[in-house]
């Protein structure tokens, strides 16, 4: 499967309100991301130029809900197949822990390439190959909720920047102007919540796993695609651990940093490096 790197530009990182992100309700979070991305795109901002973990949450929302609406068929037709939703969607699926999602969509993947044509109704074997990886997708839903799994990812993401919802359109019209972003503590984020997560990786800040995860791709010759959320329920050496996910060229890793020393697990997570990282840059 094609898996384009959409590189942000203009919004390398996610943003969400505030308010969304501490609901008990994950759609929230999921609706407020696409409200920024719709509203950037009202400016004529291009996907390739925000965020591309924004754009893959945006596409797998409207996937579930297209999917949902009218099958397999109906996403196929509504998006034409087009590559960069194809593939923002094939990239993300994995990076929110859909792993059966993500297999179903790799199938659906195959079965319009090997199609004589993808229009639904076209091909007796097209469509019932669609019918059966619609049922597939509805029993996968049951079992990793797309909304959920969504949610999950855009508030643990550490590059997701909170902004109050009065503020969320003047801050995204300030980053268009070509304004300076917000720094934390100047009320982007409401009194008394806590630090964005990713509000040092969006000044351009590394944080101590995102510098080992640079090294191992570096010690590897892996090219970085994206960097997922963080896993708590990670267990090393019988502890308690954060493993953070990451896409590389190479495949799906996670890595979990000790202080002064970080390791690397592949897709099984079976543990393949150690690093010292004893001599990363601090991070406030």
């Amino acid at each position: 499967m094609l898996i384009d790197r959409l590189c942000g530009q203009m919004l390398d990182h996610v943003v969400i309100s505030a308010a969304s992100a501490r609901s008990a309700d994950p759609a929230l979070a999921v609706a407020s991301n696409r409200e920024v991305v719709d509203y950037l795109r009202e400016r004529q901002v291009a996907y390739e130029e925000m965020s591309a973990q924004a754009v893959g949450s945006y596409f797998v929302d409207r996937y579930l809900s297209l999917v949902l609406e009218g099958g397999m068929a109906g996403f196929v037709s509504h998006s034409q197949w087009s590559p960069l939703i194809v593939s923002a969607i094939g990239r993300t699926l994995p990076l929110i822990g859909a792993i059966g999602h993500a297999e179903i969509f790799e199938r659906l993947w195959e079965a319009v390439e090997e199609a004589p044509t993808p229009a639904p109704g076209a091909d007796p074997r097209t469509e019932a190959a669609f019918e059966a990886l619609t049922r597939e997708f509805l029993a996968a839903q049951a079992v990793e909720d797309l909304v959920e799994l969504n949610a999950a990812f855009l508030t643990a993401h550490p590059r997701t920047e909170l902004v109050d919802q009065d503020d969320l359109l003047p801050f995204l019209d300030s980053l268009l102007a070509g304004a300076t972003r917000a720094r934390p503590g100047q009320g982007r984020a409401p009194a008394g919540a806590p630090a964005s997560p990713g509000a040092a990786g969006a000044m351009g800040a590394r944080t101590h796993f995102e510098q080992a995860i640079d090294l191992f791709c570096e010690m590897r010759g892996m090219t970085l695609e994206a960097v997922s959320a963080g896993d708590p329920s990670f267990t090393y050496r019988g502890a308690p651990a954060t493993a953070w996910h990451f896409l590389t060229d190479a495949g799906h890793f996670s890595v979990v940093d000790l202080g002064g020393t970080a390791v690397l697990f592949d897709e099984k997570d079976i543990e393949v490096a150690t690093i010292d990282t004893s001599s990363l840059a601090p991070v406030a």
